[in-house]
């Protein structure tokens, strides 16, 4: 990870090192200005959903492996909501495609055919 100061050597840096993810505080700061601007209520929710210890809500990441337990179930079977109270609000694939609001249908991963 690479904080990213202005300075465009040391940017150029980073990406000569293979660093994966580029830190920009203006650009991410720049963009929850507008947000709170352009979207408030969208602004609030997303601060007290990531932010707010009280609500005892949180959002985060779940990798799913090559030899998961989730490979090939949809997400309703995989029970994820009665198990951990988990609501799935999107699935990003390996690609980097995202599927926003799945449906309880939408299968996770598909199992991949023998080579």
């Amino acid at each position: 990870m690479c904080l990213e100061s202005g300075d465009r050597e040391e940017t150029a840096a980073c990406w000569e090192d293979r660093v994966v993810t580029v830190v920009t505080p203006y650009t991410i700061g720049g963009q929850r200005m507008a947000l709170g601007l352009l979207q408030p209520t969208v602004n609030e929710f997303l601060n007290s959903v990531a932010f707010d210890a009280e609500k005892h809500t949180e959002l985060g990441e779940i990798e799913v492996r090559e030899h998961s337990e989730f490979i090939g179930e949809t997400l309703r079977e995989s029970r994820l909501r009665e198990r951990w109270g988990a609501i799935v609000v999107a699935i990003k694939h390996q690609g980097g495609e995202f599927i926003l609001s799945p449906s309880a249908d939408t299968v996770k991963y598909k199992k991949r055919k023998p080579a």
